[in-house]
């Protein structure tokens, strides 16, 4: 009986925490076939789970390497170079600062390409593989890696930043493009054949310049003309007159002589050089129209029968017929000076 007062006294206790009553529980012999040892009487923990009802206190965080960071916030706590508040040291494969970064320096999400990443220059993070480019400022920001003065990517720079490209938004506009001559657009960046396919330096005659064939270099107002040939090589459409003086060969006197032609002063109309009379004048000519052979002095001559019958001096007393000859010499003298008198 006692022992059971003792189990429910120990019951009511309920281990709550408090000091145990130090009670000892004898047991009387009575039923259940207890020895009738005594208990030990252990004192009581005072907790179910064995507190000891005290205060917690947790132990100390482990830090390695003793550069101030546990372990728990430390990437590396066998080094003590390796912390969160250590000096990045890029691309070396270590990451000092634990942000688990060391391929990213500008921190624009791409890697430098110098660790295998798209990133060409990692200092700038406005430079990456799919950024903004913006032509003609030095700088290739989408780092496709073209010249950052050829924006129409044609493979040649602006010609007003250096460049041979005369059309930077075109991109079938280049030097040595293909160029359909005669339509005006110049996509080959030469103008000075846009007229003139053959190169001689003269322009089409069907598109208002001077080369009569300008598929032919040989033929242009520069070449020098073979003659006779049926070709035009000066383009000043005349093969057959070579001294210009009208005539072709076929109807010319002498085609290297621009004063021998049909007709011109020494040459017939049949092209006969004509024989020019270079013999002195006949003075054995007879006289005519009255003509005595007398120098004309305006008046009468008085003198003419001396020339006439050969006399000298006066021809009165040269014989007995004299008066009658003298006078019919006088009055043939006279003939000619009234003729003139009369005449004026």
């Amino acid at each position: 009986m006692l022992s059971l007062l003792v189990s429910l006294a120990l019951a009511q206790d309920g281990g709550g925490g408090g000091l145990d009553t130090g009670v000892v529980v004898v047991d009387t012999g009575g039923d259940g076939g207890d020895t009738g040892s005594a208990d030990t009487g252990s004192a009581d923990t005072g907790s179910r789970d064995g507190d000891t009802g005290g205060r917690d206190t947790a132990p100390p965080a482990r830090d390695g390497d003793g550069d101030g960071y546990p372990e728990d916030e430390d990437c590396n706590d066998r080094d003590a170079a390796v912390n969160p508040g250590a000096t990045e040291v890029w691309y070396d494969g270590v990451d000092q600062d634990c942000d688990g970064n060391d391929a990213d320096q500008d921190g624009d999400g791409h890697d430098a390409e110098a660790l295998g990443g798209t990133d060409c220059d990692d200092t700038d993070p406005a430079i990456y593989e799919g950024a903004t480019d913006y032509w003609y400022d030095g700088v290739d920001a989408d780092c496709a890696g073209n010249s950052d003065f050829d924006a129409d990517r044609d493979g040649f720079d602006s010609i007003t930043y250096g460049g041979d490209d005369c059309d930077d938004a075109r991109d079938d506009v280049y030097p040595g493009a293909p160029d359909e001559p005669y339509d005006g657009d110049v996509q080959d960046c030469d103008a000075s054949d846009e007229f003139d396919v053959d190169g001689d330096g003269y322009d089409s005659a069907a598109y208002g310049g001077t080369d009569c064939d300008d598929a032919n270099s040989e033929l242009s107002p520069g070449a020098d003309e073979v003659w006779y040939d049926g070709v035009d090589q000066d383009c000043d459409g005349n093969d057959d007159d070579q001294d210009g003086d009208g005539y072709a060969l076929d109807d010319d006197c002498d085609d290297t002589d621009p004063s021998a032609y049909p007709g011109a002063p020494g040459w017939t109309d049949d092209c006969e050089e004509v024989e020019e009379d270079t013999s002195p004048p006949d003075d054995t000519a007879e006289p005519t129209d009255g003509d005595t052979g007398v120098a004309d002095t305006g008046e009468p001559s008085f003198y003419a029968a001396e020339t006439l019958f050969g006399g000298g001096g006066c021809a009165c007393t040269s014989s007995p017929s004299a008066p009658g000859a003298g006078w019919l010499a006088l009055l043939v003298a006279l003939v000619p000076w009234r003729r003139r008198n009369h005449a004026r």
